[in-house]
């Protein structure tokens, strides 16, 4: 009796390893790195970065996906989208990073390797900051409800394997009385 109960867990294993094997390969995984701006929507966060107007800035965006196909030129995308950007001098700075998870669609509609997608974001940033009149050293905003539009060119997208994808995206997101706005130019790796 122990002998069939173990057969049966085996059998199960193997069944669920086949389908999601089955799954993923009838995808696409993605990796992409980018820069861009952040206009923040909230008047106190605009203000504290402004104490910091002439010190280094860099913002670093990165990004991950899964894309399942659905039909022919459309894909199920499942990702995370972060953005990074800080600020630093005189002995200060600020910090904000920016996540979200993305579920939504790409297609291509058919003009070469352009791929359109839109993909509803669920995300929070959380701001670390050392200035002088501030009290703590960190802040999370709520979570917030949001989307994000891309534009992207797949250079090798009738092709498996290894593909570049150079593309923009702006992704919204509400923050209770105001609202970032994300604007990003990105190159990803697709592996197909």
């Amino acid at each position: 009796m122990r002998t069939f109960i173990e057969k049966k867990w085996i059998f199960f294993i193997v069944l669920v390893f086949a389908c999601v094997w089955q799954g993923f390969s009838a995808g696409s995984v993605e990796f992409g790195i980018g820069s861009g701006y952040v206009f923040y929507g909230d008047d106190d966060v605009r203000e504290r970065n402004d104490q910091l107007s002439d010190s280094s800035q860099i913002i670093l965006q990165v990004t991950a996906a899964y894309n399942l196909k659905i039909a022919e030129p459309v894909y199920l995308s499942f990702g995370i989208d972060t953005a990074f950007d800080a600020h630093w001098g005189d002995g200060h700075y600020v910090h904000m990073l920016d996540y979200a998870g993305l579920v939504g669609f790409k297609v291509y509609p058919g003009i070469a390797g352009l791929l359109l997608s839109v993909d509803y974001a669920l995300g929070r940033r959380t701001d670390f900051f050392d200035l002088p009149g501030y009290d703590g050293s960190s802040y999370s905003t709520n979570w917030g409800n949001g989307f994000k539009f891309g534009i992207q060119y797949d250079f090798l997208y009738n092709s498996n394997g290894l593909s570049p994808v150079a593309g923009i995206s702006w992704r919204r997101m509400p923050r209770g009385n105001s609202a970032d706005n994300i604007l990003s130019v990105f190159l990803k790796l697709t592996i197909k």
